[in-house]
Parts: C-alpha cells; sequence; structure tokens
C-alpha cells in the first residue's frame, strides 16, 4: 500500500472496490462458506463505517486481506482525500481509547451519585432516630411514660 508504484496510482480506484484476497484464503473460502460470509462481513463492515464517516458518495476501496481473512491493509480514497490503514487503526484507537474514558467517567459518576444517596439515606435515618429518642425523653421528662 505505500509503495510509491501504488500510490501513484490510488486515485484510479476512484468508484471502485478492490479487494486483493491471497491464494491461501481464497482456497479456504471455497471450502467453507461460513469464513467466506464472515470475512464479507468485515469488508462491508468497513466499508459501512468508512461511508457513515465520509459520506462522499465518490470514494473507492483498495482492501488487502491476510491469510486468516483479516483485514490486513486498507485504502479510502475520494476526490479530495486519501486514508490509509495506519491512520484508521489511529483513528479507531483514539475512538476506543476517548468511549473508555468516557466509559469510566460514567462509572465513577454513578458510583459518586449512588455514594452520595447511602450518606443523605445514613443522615435521615440518624435525623429520625434522634427525633425519636427526643420524644421518648420529652415523655418520661413530662411524666407520660413512668
Amino acid at each position: 500500500m505505500l509503495d510509491s508504484k501504488v500510490q501513484a496510482k490510488i486515485n484510479s480506484t476512484i468508484g471502485k472496490k478492490a479487494i486483493v484476497v491471497p491464494p491461501e484464503l481464497e482456497e479456504k473460502m471455497k471450502n467453507d462458506p461460513v469464513l467466506a460470509k464472515g470475512v464479507m462481513a468485515k469488508v462491508e463492515g468497513l466499508i459501512a463505517e468508512q461511508d457513515i464517516m465520509n459520506p462522499n458518495p465518490r470514494k473507492g476501496y483498495l482492501i488487502a486481506l491476510d491469510e486468516n481473512g483479516n483485514i490486513a491493509h486498507a485504502c479510502v480514497t475520494s476526490e479530495k482525500m486519501s486514508v490509509s490503514s495506519a491512520e484508521f487503526i489511529e483513528a479507531r484507537k483514539a475512538r476506543e481509547e476517548k468511549h473508555d474514558e468516557y466509559e469510566r467517567l460514567a462509572e465513577e459518576s454513578a458510583l459518586k451519585r449512588k455514594r452520595m444517596e447511602q450518606e443523605t439515606d445514613e443522615r435521615y435515618y440518624q435525623t429520625g432516630i434522634n427525633k425519636k429518642v427526643v420524644s421518648i425523653a420529652g415523655y418520661e421528662v413530662a411524666g407520660i411514660l413512668r
């Protein structure tokens, strides 16, 4: 993908989808339709994700698979941009890190809120007990509870 000859011709993929399948994987896919469907689901997932991120209809895809059916390299081109798989990976990692951070913050907030609710319940419980003690003491002083 990073070869200068590939980069020089990369814009010729605009409007097309090219998938490079190694011979070993092609043989596996011929013998295992479940694997073939799984590989196509991965490719279609990548394309759908890119369509969401860049709704430009004039895009081209160059996707290279490894012998296990995983996406080894991917390049998306359009008339105004070209993104390689290294940028995909970095962007995805950044999104995942941000998502993990948001989840951690949400969990901390939920725990903090729960702790505050428990402290409030404890205070009301203690206040209620104190009022009962004061009431009982008042009745005893008044001679009502003898």
